[in-house]
């Protein structure tokens, strides 16, 4: 129960009406609720006032406070405005996470390159990092590559080229030439070497992507494509590279991927790979295997980890798309938390609303669970509102009445202070039983926000001043007299907290 200590002294003494009373004004105004009630708990007076007459005009006390309560005639009852919900919840900004899994399967091993098309060397020979021409004339340039390895030409023209270096080793020589040799500059041709021991096919709508040393991910062009088990070449998603003879793995890519995360991932998040961007549409989980299905299709082959898994960042604002709600408990709402709402609350920016529901951990939707909400500094646990954002209610839903009966003229009230300071009024009623249960038509001068159901109290007028006059009766009073007199005077007119 909370006091106050109040301390009379001669800046309090009021020399009008005979300079016989002493005024006290609270600091600060406060509105009470409806059955509120403010009683002395204790009075400690000095030993200098033994006696208390009217003849003395000292026998009397004014309690003035200010507040807001019904003066007129009252309905109390419970109703709502508009669409709207109390609840306990926090707001999050998750970090970055990491993913470990793939979204390849079927794959196939092979060997071979990638880069442009090949330039043959009709016959020729290399001889240390020496690359002498002995027949015909290639059109080689600096920076082709040889034989699909990396050793590159770095200099030269005509019949003679030097070579970056000399892995190769003898090639043919000037009394026997080689008659196999090629030049190749980058592109996106793959040419297997050694093809797999069986065949790899894809469907109209599968992609086959490869990788390997140097190969980061690359799809397979075309559809309904094919790798088979002859050497061959295929055309790809690489844009001018070169990748020099290694060992691949091919395999069919998709849009789902299966592994696991070091933190909870939500629907929304994004993610880079080979050049692709991934955002994660749905997510199930089974044990602490997680199923994402993805708005790309890529080639995540086993084993992959996957870093900066997030939310993504608003191009215009320059901040995270939307952060995460939790709502512990639904304390309030009968319509639960819907898209659009807007959330307000300690800590809560203006515009911030409700995006999505992403989990329930109720029975019933729009309730506890978990919801994308558009951007805001987290917030621990504590009371939020959500509603519809309507500011200018129209209709007033009456569920029950506590007592009274309710009149056109009346002005609303609630216990939480949401609708008090708009100065609402009743109008005609649109439904239901007359001055009961039903809609009713208000208005306001300003505006009228919605509100969740609760209690509501209608009355034809209030009045902005507490007075609570005390008459002591004339006599000789100790200071615990005294107390006890002005106790039980609280007491018996329900005036104590």
């Amino acid at each position: 129960m909370p006091t106050k200590t109040i301390i009379l002294n001669t800046s309090n003494y009021n020399q009008s009406n005979g300079g016989n009373s002493f005024v006290y004004k609270f600091p600060t105004p406060i509105n009470f609720s409806t059955l509120d009630k403010i009683g002395v708990q204790s009075i400690s007076l000095f030993n200098s006032i033994f006696n208390i007459t009217a003849a003395l005009g000292n026998n009397f006390l004014q309690l003035i406070w200010p507040c807001y309560v019904p003066t007129g005639s009252t309905c109390i009852f419970n109703g709502y405005i508009g669409n709207s919900a109390s609840f306990l919840g926090s707001i999050s900004n998750p970090s970055p996470l990491e993913l470990y899994g793939s979204t390849v399967s079927t794959t196939v091993s092979l060997t071979g390159f990638i880069g442009g098309t090949k330039v043959p060397i009709a016959a020729g020979y290399i001889s240390g990092t020496v690359l002498k021409i002995t027949s015909g004339t290639p059109a080689l340039t600096i920076g082709m590559y040889m034989n699909g390895s990396g050793v590159s030409i770095v200099s030269g023209s005509g019949l003679t080229w030097n070579l970056s270096g000399s892995s190769l080793g003898t090639v043919g020589s000037a009394a026997s030439p080689a008659t196999n040799m090629f030049a190749c500059p980058v592109g996106n041709t793959l040419y297997v070497t050694t093809p797999p021991t069986s065949s790899l096919t894809a469907s109209a709508n599968q992609t086959i992507f490869i990788t390997g040393t140097n190969i980061p991910s690359y799809s397979l062009t075309g559809s309904a494509v094919s790798i088979t088990t002859t050497a061959n070449t295929y055309a790809t998603s690489a844009v001018n590279v070169y990748a020099s003879s290694v060992s691949i793995t091919a395999g069919i890519g998709s849009s789902t991927f299966i592994g696991t995360s070091d933190a909870p991932i939500y629907p929304g998040y994004t993610f880079v790979f080979s050049n692709t961007p991934c955002t994660v549409l749905s997510v199930s989980i089974t044990g602490t295997l997680y199923t994402l299905s993805l708005s790309s299709t890529v080639g995540i082959f086993n084993n992959t980890l996957i870093t900066n898994v997030k939310i993504p960042v608003d191009s215009n604002t320059n901040l995270p798309s939307f952060s995460l709600l939790t709502v512990n408990s639904l304390t309030n709402g009968s319509n639960g938390i819907l898209p659009n709402y807007t959330v307000s609350g300690n800590g809560v920016a203006s515009n911030v609303s409700i995006l999505s529901q992403i989990s329930s951990l109720s029975t019933s939707s729009n309730a506890e669970g978990l919801y994308k909400i558009s951007y805001n500094p987290s917030v621990s646990t504590e009371a939020l509102y959500a509603s519809d954002a309507v500011l200018q209610n129209s209709t007033l839903t009456v569920t029950s009445i506590v007592s009274g009966t309710i009149q056109s003229g009346m002005i609303l009230k609630d216990s939480n202070n949401l609708i008090s300071n708009y100065n609402v009024v009743i109008g005609s009623q649109i439904s239901g039983t007359t001055g009961g249960i039903g809609s009713y038509n208000i208005s306001s001068s300003s505006i009228v926000p919605s509100i969740f159901p609760e209690e509501i109290v209608a009355s034809a007028s209030y009045s902005s001043i507490l007075s609570i006059p005390i008459t002591i009766p004339d006599g000789y009073y100790t200071a615990s007299s005294l107390n006890y007199f002005l106790q039980n005077v609280m007491i018996q007119n329900n005036l104590y907290l």
